[in-house]
Protein backbone atom coordinates (compact mmCIF):
# COMPACT_ATOMS: atom_id res chain seq x y z
CA UNK A 1 0.00 0.00 0.00
CA UNK A 2 1.19 3.51 -0.85
CA UNK A 3 1.14 6.04 1.99
CA UNK A 4 -1.26 8.95 1.59
CA UNK A 5 0.39 11.88 -0.14
CA UNK A 6 -0.66 15.52 -0.28
CA UNK A 7 -2.83 14.96 -3.36
CA UNK A 8 -4.79 12.12 -1.77
CA UNK A 9 -5.09 14.05 1.50
CA UNK A 10 -6.44 17.14 -0.30
CA UNK A 11 -8.91 15.11 -2.31
CA UNK A 12 -10.11 13.29 0.80
CA UNK A 13 -10.89 16.69 2.36
CA UNK A 14 -12.60 17.87 -0.83
CA UNK A 15 -14.79 14.77 -0.79
CA UNK A 16 -15.78 15.45 2.79
CA UNK A 17 -16.65 19.05 1.91
CA UNK A 18 -18.68 17.93 -1.11
CA UNK A 19 -20.60 15.43 1.02
CA UNK A 20 -21.37 18.03 3.69
CA UNK A 21 -22.43 20.53 1.00
CA UNK A 22 -24.71 17.91 -0.55
CA UNK A 23 -26.33 17.17 2.82
CA UNK A 24 -26.84 20.89 3.53
CA UNK A 25 -28.33 21.59 0.09
CA UNK A 26 -30.71 18.62 0.21
CA UNK A 27 -31.82 19.29 3.79
CA UNK A 28 -32.33 22.98 3.09
CA UNK A 29 -34.48 22.11 0.10
CA UNK A 30 -36.52 19.63 2.19
CA UNK A 31 -37.15 22.18 4.92
CA UNK A 32 -38.02 25.05 2.58
CA UNK A 33 -40.36 22.89 0.47
CA UNK A 34 -42.17 21.19 3.35
CA UNK A 35 -42.25 24.00 5.89
CA UNK A 36 -42.38 27.16 3.79
CA UNK A 37 -43.78 25.84 0.50
CA UNK A 38 -40.83 27.39 -1.32
CA UNK A 39 -38.10 25.84 -3.46
CA UNK A 40 -34.68 27.11 -4.44
CA UNK A 41 -34.78 24.88 -7.56
CA UNK A 42 -31.16 23.95 -7.11
CA UNK A 43 -30.98 20.80 -5.02
CA UNK A 44 -31.36 18.42 -7.96
CA UNK A 45 -28.86 20.24 -10.14
CA UNK A 46 -26.18 20.95 -7.57
CA UNK A 47 -26.75 17.65 -5.79
CA UNK A 48 -25.98 15.94 -9.11
CA UNK A 49 -22.88 18.03 -9.63
CA UNK A 50 -21.68 17.16 -6.14
CA UNK A 51 -22.33 13.48 -6.79
CA UNK A 52 -20.11 13.67 -9.87
CA UNK A 53 -17.52 15.51 -7.77
CA UNK A 54 -17.60 12.76 -5.15
CA UNK A 55 -17.25 10.10 -7.84
CA UNK A 56 -14.19 11.60 -9.49
CA UNK A 57 -12.49 13.16 -6.48
CA UNK A 58 -12.72 9.95 -4.43
CA UNK A 59 -10.87 7.79 -6.98
CA UNK A 60 -7.37 8.47 -5.56
CA UNK A 61 -8.53 7.37 -2.10
CA UNK A 62 -10.18 4.26 -3.56
CA UNK A 63 -6.94 3.32 -5.29
CA UNK A 64 -4.90 4.06 -2.19
CA UNK A 65 -7.01 1.75 -0.04
CA UNK A 66 -7.51 -0.97 -2.68
CA UNK A 67 -11.28 -0.45 -2.62
CA UNK A 68 -11.90 -1.73 -6.12
CA UNK A 69 -13.10 -5.24 -6.83
CA UNK A 70 -10.40 -7.87 -7.05
CA UNK A 71 -10.58 -11.57 -7.39
CA UNK A 72 -8.53 -12.10 -4.25
CA UNK A 73 -9.11 -15.82 -3.99
CA UNK A 74 -7.36 -16.20 -7.35
CA UNK A 75 -4.63 -13.65 -6.61
CA UNK A 76 -3.72 -15.27 -3.30
CA UNK A 77 -3.34 -18.67 -4.95
CA UNK A 78 -0.86 -17.39 -7.51
CA UNK A 79 2.86 -17.62 -6.76
CA UNK A 80 4.21 -14.30 -5.51
CA UNK A 81 6.18 -13.35 -8.68
CA UNK A 82 3.16 -14.00 -10.91
CA UNK A 83 0.86 -12.15 -8.51
CA UNK A 84 3.17 -9.14 -8.56
CA UNK A 85 3.32 -9.26 -12.37
CA UNK A 86 -0.50 -9.38 -12.55
CA UNK A 87 -0.78 -6.39 -10.20
CA UNK A 88 1.80 -4.43 -12.21
CA UNK A 89 -0.09 -5.23 -15.42
CA UNK A 90 -3.36 -4.14 -13.80
CA UNK A 91 -1.78 -0.86 -12.74
CA UNK A 92 -0.42 -0.23 -16.24
CA UNK A 93 -3.83 -0.88 -17.81
CA UNK A 94 -5.63 1.21 -15.16
CA UNK A 95 -3.20 4.10 -15.70
CA UNK A 96 -3.71 3.91 -19.47
CA UNK A 97 -7.49 4.03 -19.04
CA UNK A 98 -7.22 6.90 -16.55
CA UNK A 99 -5.10 8.90 -19.00
CA UNK A 100 -7.60 8.30 -21.82
CA UNK A 101 -10.47 9.44 -19.57
CA UNK A 102 -8.40 12.47 -18.53
CA UNK A 103 -7.83 13.35 -22.17
CA UNK A 104 -11.51 12.98 -23.10
CA UNK A 105 -12.78 14.81 -20.01
CA UNK A 106 -10.41 17.68 -20.74
CA UNK A 107 -11.68 17.82 -24.33
CA UNK A 108 -15.25 17.91 -23.01
CA UNK A 109 -14.49 20.85 -20.71
CA UNK A 110 -12.72 22.75 -23.49
CA UNK A 111 -15.63 22.10 -25.86
CA UNK A 112 -18.24 23.19 -23.31
CA UNK A 113 -16.26 26.33 -22.52
CA UNK A 114 -15.79 27.29 -26.16
CA UNK A 115 -19.49 26.76 -26.91
CA UNK A 116 -20.58 28.58 -23.73
CA UNK A 117 -22.82 25.59 -22.96
CA UNK A 118 -25.13 26.03 -19.97
CA UNK A 119 -27.36 23.66 -18.06
CA UNK A 120 -30.96 23.65 -19.32
CA UNK A 121 -32.24 24.76 -15.92
CA UNK A 122 -33.37 28.00 -14.30
CA UNK A 123 -29.88 28.53 -12.89
CA UNK A 124 -28.21 28.10 -16.32
CA UNK A 125 -24.94 26.95 -14.77
CA UNK A 126 -22.05 27.04 -17.27
CA UNK A 127 -21.41 23.32 -17.81
CA UNK A 128 -17.64 23.63 -17.93
CA UNK A 129 -17.58 24.48 -14.20
CA UNK A 130 -18.95 21.15 -12.88
CA UNK A 131 -17.30 19.28 -15.76
CA UNK A 132 -13.92 20.59 -14.66
CA UNK A 133 -14.08 18.23 -11.68
CA UNK A 134 -13.77 15.23 -14.00
CA UNK A 135 -10.32 16.00 -15.46
CA UNK A 136 -9.11 17.23 -12.06
CA UNK A 137 -10.16 13.96 -10.46
CA UNK A 138 -8.69 11.88 -13.27
CA UNK A 139 -5.39 13.78 -13.11
CA UNK A 140 -5.14 13.02 -9.40
CA UNK A 141 -6.13 9.42 -10.07
CA UNK A 142 -3.38 9.15 -12.69
CA UNK A 143 -0.80 10.50 -10.26
CA UNK A 144 -1.90 8.03 -7.58
CA UNK A 145 -1.83 5.14 -10.07
CA UNK A 146 1.66 6.19 -11.23
CA UNK A 147 2.89 6.32 -7.62
CA UNK A 148 1.44 2.88 -6.96
CA UNK A 149 2.94 1.49 -10.16
CA UNK A 150 6.39 2.85 -9.36
CA UNK A 151 6.19 1.40 -5.88
CA UNK A 152 5.18 -2.02 -7.22
CA UNK A 153 7.96 -1.97 -9.81
CA UNK A 154 10.51 -1.07 -7.14
CA UNK A 155 9.26 -3.96 -5.00
CA UNK A 156 9.49 -6.38 -7.96
CA UNK A 157 13.04 -5.23 -8.77
CA UNK A 158 14.03 -5.53 -5.12
CA UNK A 159 12.90 -9.15 -4.99
CA UNK A 160 14.60 -10.01 -8.30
Amino acid sequence: MVPEGPIEFTFRLLCRLALVAMIVIINTELVTRNVFGFSFYMSDEYGGYLLVALTFLSLPQCILHASFHRVTFVLHRLPRPIREAVLVAFNVVALAFALVILWQATALVINSRSLNATAPTLLMTPLWIPQLLMPIGMAATSVTLARLLLRRLARVQKRA
